[in-house]
């Protein structure tokens, strides 16, 4: 209860408490591996990673000795380190994880199973992260197979990884396809009355129309989004860092002397988010990074480099 209410110091003591009691039972050792895994999920959302990262591989060990390596909970495991290792930007650790996983529950569960498809939709941003787009594309896509064989248990799972899959258009130059992709997402989530999915599509609108030089429609769409945000998230939030990325960029590439003074406030908030949240070279924080250097350039006269 204390974990869902936010109040993250009560339950990690309270998780504290009980994986400690566990471990003195005998018997007992798959569930102190779920208090584990519980407890590794709380210090993600309080951003003790190492911390996280010890909890998970003590569980991991302990489903191992007590289940053997191709049990279906060491894959659980083996994603909870999946997700964490995509968090740090260890991409490496990451895909052998999540690989892992993959084949465990392939091998458990048979190619079709919606568990395989979390799998797939696990590994595929790792590749994304690794600049493999082609190889992230085709494993969203095998994801969105298994689920379309199921809609009325995983039509909103499915529907989530057309945003996805825009967002990997946008970021392989397809910047059309991307706008329809995100068009399709949006047009279900407003039949779905998914408010929340509706807003990340137009986002991702804004941005592809900004990369088509169609930059009055993209200022109207982004700064529609980012009033949203602010007044739904406030100014900290990362959900700002979209949108005053984006609204930035258009500014800077309208590239008046009005346009370029909004950009500068939009774009030091957005860079001060990225690098809060996210290691360097992660593609959030260096596309950020990227065009606000070049804005700087711009601004200041200077030639790209």
């Amino acid at each position: 209860m204390s974990f869902r209410a936010d109040n993250l110091e009560e339950a990690a003591d309270h998780f504290d408490g009980a994986c400690a009691d566990l471990d003195l039972l005998t018997g007992q050792e798959e569930f102190q591996a779920r208090c584990l895994e519980a407890f590794g999920a709380l210090r993600v959302k309080q951003d003790r990673l190492d911390e996280a990262e010890s909890l998970y591989l003590r569980s991991l060990q302990l489903r191992k000795d007590v289940l053997g390596p191709n049990h279906l909970h060491v894959s659980s495991s083996l994603e909870s380190l999946c997700l964490l290792d995509i968090r740090r930007f260890a991409l490496a650790a990451a895909e052998s994880h999540c690989l892992s996983a993959l084949e465990i529950r392939r091998r458990n569960l048979g190619d079709g199973h919606a568990d395989v498809a979390r799998s797939l939709s696990n590994l595929a941003p790792v590749k994304r992260l690794q600049g493999r787009y082609e190889e992230a594309e085709d494993l969203f896509q095998q994801a969105r197979s298994i689920y379309d064989t199921d809609p009325s248990r995983f039509g909103p799972v499915s529907r989530s990884l057309r945003i996805r899959l825009a967002w990997v258009s946008w970021l392989r130059g397809r910047y059309e396809e991307a706008e329809a992709r995100y068009r399709e997402a949006l047009d279900l989530a407003n039949a779905d009355l998914d408010a929340g999915r509706g807003e990340t599509a137009q986002l991702g609108i804004g941005l592809a129309l900004w990369k088509q030089g169609r930059l009055r429609d993209a200022e109207e769409n982004l700064a529609a989004v980012h009033a949203s945000y602010l007044e739904k998230y406030g100014s900290e939030s990362q959900q700002i860092a979209w949108s005053a990325w984006g609204l930035a960029g258009v500014y800077r590439d309208l590239a008046t002397p009005g346009d370029l003074e909004r950009a500068e406030p939009l774009y030091r908030k957005a860079v001060e988010l990225r690098r809060r949240s996210y290691a360097a070279g992660h593609e959030y924080r260096r596309l950020t990074e990227r065009d606000y250097e070049e804005f700087l350039e711009r601004r200041d006269g200077e030639a790209p480099r």
